[in-house]
């Protein structure tokens, strides 16, 4: 009876699509399948971030440059590294002392997928292909699976192992999208595209025909009498090296790419050449278009390979030079005409051993070219003495403007400056040389910062200045304060626009707190605040010697302070002082 009343209740409640009744069997069957994989996620070691503590700020805990497991897989930011990832197995496969096959690690990846999944509190809704490939990431690798067989997963991989670069010596790179998406305006070009990264953008398609002009200009001024023919032929040679180049593969045919990279190479040659000769306005470009044309030309994305520059060069001129009276070589063309924001030296630098394209060359000319000693610029007679008795330590940042005033310390123009980074401090004074803030400087600074960043070489001069100026201007107050100073140009942008542009570009630079360029500077600023002594000073100057009038009520003061002692005292003793 009771057997028969329950198959007529389940009747009664049977799921039908007209109805909307539920059915019984298959929300069981359904529980049943949920309650299997979380019996077979448990114990699990890698959870979720809970969503009341996430919601605050969710930049806090995702990844900015590689996704590494399920839960960030496939995130659009995050495909730069992707590549880099068959780099590293590539490299993995060949360093192991076990020779280890590409077959061996696929089957051992398969082999752990079930254990794998047991680890993270969700199910992973990804194939069995895809869940192989995103935790293969965790040892900075991405295997390609074919879910068939292995055979063909390793035929597949294999595949695009043997089309990665023989060389990972590559010189160019992409701006991280952590750091662009915020001002991609400042890393992109405005007026013409130099190698493969923004070629073919609608809003650059203009220069395009200056390229040809400048390219028949070229050929016509060749002491060499080099044709089309061999120059495409040289450009031809050497088009292996230059993909090799950059850190993405180009996808570009042959034909299109060698014409590309030879058309911008003999613009850059041709253009210095113009400007040496003063006859730049032939170009039949207006004034703006060249200062735009100046700043992309130092794009850290915006480069092609300098060898290709230095090679096209040399076969239109012979290899001749100033000394043989023909045409200067393209370096010195270069050091005389490529001087943004700069104040040239007398004598030509050397350039480094190795070019690798015109913002690295600018950079070594005009960031890391400067005297022996100018590094020990910062160091105070004093530091060493007083820093050994406190074991004082460096840090990252120092406090803003407007707390080191309050502190005591002082800010004051550098006069004389001999570069950008000519910063000192001492006997309680910042001196810093004068910082415009012009839209054409703004990309100057992202991607000579930038540029830093790839190469993480020696001190890291303008990554120290970016945290330096991200340290000072954290308002509109601190900026006001620089401003009065005649440190920072403010004549195109307001205060508030200069502080949101450094605390943009230092926002995520790390420096080493113990060699980075202003490490010493940042030991004798902090100490110089702490000291209780240069507080009370800056306190009692700020209070009573701030203006005229707080002078002279100080001085009243003390006059009225004087008389009444004065009463006092002969009040007390008024029988000592009477005449005889």
């Amino acid at each position: 009876m009771a057997r028969s009343t329950g198959a007529a209740a389940a009747a009664e409640i049977e799921y039908k699509e007209d109805t909307g009744i539920v059915d019984v069997e298959a929300l069981a069957s359904d529980m049943a399948t949920k309650l299997d994989a979380l019996l077979e996620s448990d114990p699990y070691t890698i959870g979720r971030v809970p969503a009341y503590i996430r919601e605050r700020n969710k930049k806090l805990y995702e990844p900015m440059v590689i996704a590494i497991g399920p839960y960030h897989h496939g995130r659009e930011h995050l495909q730069a590294l992707e590549k880099h990832k068959w780099r590293f197995l590539r490299d993995l496969l060949s360093r192991s002392t076990t020779e280890t096959s590409l077959e061996a690690l696929l089957g051992k990846m398969k082999a752990l997928e079930r254990e794998a999944r047991r680890s993270y509190s969700e199910s992973i809704r990804l194939t069995s292909k895809e869940l192989q490939k995103c935790t293969a990431a965790a040892a900075a690798v991405e295997i390609e699976i074919k879910y068939a067989a292995v055979i063909d997963a390793e035929a597949a991989l294999g595949r695009r192992l043997h089309a990665l670069p023989l060389s990972e010596l590559y010189t160019f790179s992409r701006v991280p999208a952590y750091i662009r998406e915020k001002s991609k305006s400042y890393y992109e070009p405005k007026s013409i595209a130099i190698g493969p990264y923004h070629h073919g953008r609608e809003h650059l398609e203009a220069m395009e025909k200056h390229k040809l002009r400048y390219l028949r200009d070229l050929l016509y001024r060749s002491t060499t009498k080099a044709s089309l023919g061999d120059l495409l032929a040289k450009m031809s040679a050497l088009e292996e090296p230059a993909r090799r180049s950059y850190s993405e593969s180009i996808e570009l045919a042959s034909n299109e790419f060698v014409e590309m990279m030879l058309l911008d190479a003999c613009f850059i040659i041709e253009l210095f050449l113009k400007l040496d000769e003063g006859s730049e306005t032939l170009s039949n470009m207006g004034r703006l278009d060249f200062e735009f044309i100046d700043m992309d030309l130092l794009l850290l994305e915006n480069q092609i390979p300098f060898f290709i520059i230095e090679h096209l060069s040399e076969s239109v001129s012979g290899g001749g030079g100033a000394e043989r009276g023909e045409t200067p070589s393209i370096i010195s063309l270069l050091y005389k005409h490529m001087n943004i924001g700069v104040q040239k030296k007398k004598t030509e630098p050397p350039p480094p051993p190795e070019i690798h394209h015109l913002l690295h060359l600018y950079y070594h000319w005009f960031v890391l070219a400067e005297e022996p000693n100018a590094s020990k610029s910062h160091d105070s007679p004093t530091l060493g003495k007083s820093l050994s008795k406190k074991s004082y330590k460096p840090g990252y940042v120092i406090p803003c403007a407007t707390e080191l005033r309050e502190a005591g310390v002082r800010f004051r123009k550098k006069k004389s400056p001999r570069h950008i980074l000519d910063i000192i401090f001492r006997n309680g004074v910042i001196e810093i040389p004068p910082i415009p803030i012009l839209d054409f400087t703004k990309p100057f600074f992202t991607n000579l910062v930038a540029f830093e960043q790839s190469i993480r070489l020696g001190r890291m001069r303008m990554m120290s200045f970016s945290v330096l100026m991200y340290s000072l201007l954290k308002t509109n107050k601190d900026a006001e304060i620089l401003r009065r100073c005649d440190v920072i140009d403010v004549t195109q942008d307001s205060e508030e626009e200069v502080v949101l542009f450094f605390n943009q570009l230092g926002k995520y630079l790390i420096v080493d707190p113990q060699n980075h360029y202003f490490a010493d500077m940042f030991i004798e600023v902090n100490y110089f605040r702490d000291s209780t002594w240069h507080r009370h000073r800056a306190r009692l100057v700020h209070d009573y010697f701030s203006n005229p009038w707080a002078i002279l009520s100080l001085v009243g003061s003390l006059i009225v302070m004087a008389l009444t002692f004065l009463q006092t005292f002969f009040t007390i003793y008024p029988t000592n002082f009477r005449p005889n």
